[in-house]
């Protein structure tokens, strides 16, 4: 049924259509189902590129200034299996730490200053 649907959308690329399903298969069901995800913004192209899918993030930057070298040679890449995203914060420790915090401040505020 996927096959089918991704033929139609790829306006009968047989090859479109096997990197769509090849695609769907990496993501996975849950992730399709999630209704904010588009598999579509997942896509890269790059021109003279070759057409593949893969697990993984591109990342394309720019120098940031004139003195960075264009051209690397012999370099190590790290190869991190991460989310890349922030921690979430659960609401009862961060609502514990802002009772805290007023508590300490009301404290240290109505104390009388010592006189020596």
């Amino acid at each position: 049924m996927v096959h089918q649907v991704a033929l139609v959308a790829g306006r009968e690329h047989q090859d479109i259509a096997d990197l769509v399903v090849e695609s769907a298969r990496l993501i996975g069901r849950n992730k399709l189902l999630d209704p904010n995800f588009k598999l579509a913004d997942t896509v890269v192209s790059e021109e003279g590129a070759s057409n593949q899918v893969f697990m993984g993030v591109i990342l394309n930057k720019e120098t940031i200034n004139k003195q960075m070298p264009r051209n690397l040679d012999d370099v190590k890449i790290l190869v991190i299996d991460d989310a890349l995203e922030p921690e979430e914060i659960e609401d009862e420790p961060l609502a514990r730490k802002r009772a805290l915090h007023v508590i300490w401040n009301s404290r240290v505020n109505s104390e009388p200053m010592c006189k020596g």
